[in-house]
């Protein structure tokens, strides 16, 4: 199911809203940044959607990116608290000030980031253009098979062959690129393990959790060990290397595999 999620002002529009902020709309954006913080707390038992999501939608409102906010934020009937449903009005007040901003300043305040499993056939066409890569030297931040890769960046490279122009979530903005980080937190669907296609995600941590590898599942290679295809500074180049789904190798262990998530267009 698309992942709908509300969040401040894109990378595209920060140059033009600086420019309206420096034309005095710096206090009424820090009033409307406060303003979403306090009405974020108030909120952060509601459950559902919020306008015309549907109410398996999760919908945050960042820079407290986790909160879920429902109907009973707009019904007294629902909520059954004063507090709550004075809480939703405000929202609504400020969700009205902002699109006004937007109008009159040209600045966009609000995006809402929409994100898809992209398809197994997305997944092999990915998978067949990192594989074709093998050989390539591992650099630090490479992102093509003429600079090198690294691991993030063979994974980013081979999906936006597959799906040109491919974007992913950071944060709260969307981005051409993403780190192993990002991948893992925002662009991720999980499956489990035996549920995997060519061209899923792999990530591996270090003994402190942290994600810190992955690459493209290309098949199991017996039991319990999967084989995929990795930038790896190890091996100084990209390979094609097993790995168990427990215990660890090289100081690193299996923590999760899924189904890449992009974005599918800003609104």
């Amino acid at each position: 199911m698309p992942e709908y999620r509300l969040a401040p002002q894109g990378l595209a529009n920060r140059a033009r809203c600086a420019r309206w902020q420096g034309r005095g709309g710096k206090g009424a954006g820090a009033l409307y940044s406060t303003s979403l913080r306090k009405v974020d707390t108030v909120l952060g038992r509601a459950s559902g959607s919020l306008g015309p999501f549907t109410p398996e939608t999760p919908v945050a409102i960042t820079p407290l990116a986790r909160t879920k906010i429902g109907p009973g934020a707009f019904s007294r009937e629902s909520s059954g608290k004063s507090g709550r449903n004075g809480a939703g009005l405000l929202m609504l007040g400020i969700l009205v000030a902002g699109f006004l901003m937007t109008a009159t300043s040209g600045c966009l305040f609000f995006e809402v980031i929409i994100q898809v499993e992209v398809t197994p056939t997305d997944a092999s066409r990915a998978l067949e253009a990192a594989a074709a890569q093998v050989g390539v030297p591992y650099v630090l931040g490479g992102q093509s098979p003429e600079d090198g890769f690294d691991c993030s960046g063979l994974i980013v490279w081979a999906y936006q062959q597959a799906i040109p122009g491919a974007r992913f979530r950071v944060g709260s903005a969307t981005a051409p690129d993403a780190s192993m980080a990002d991948l893992w937190i925002w662009n991720v669907a999980l499956k489990p393990p035996r549920d995997l296609v060519p061209g899923d995600l792999v990530f591996l941590a270090d003994d402190s959790g942290q994600v810190v590898h992955g690459g493209l599942f290309m098949e199991w290679a017996g039991d319990d060990v999967l084989r995929f295809v990795n930038a790896s500074s190890y091996s100084g180049r990209v390979v094609v290397d097993e790995w168990p789904l427990h215990g660890e190798k090289r100081g690193q262990e299996f923590v999760g595999a899924g189904r890449l998530k992009v974005v599918r267009r800003r609104w």
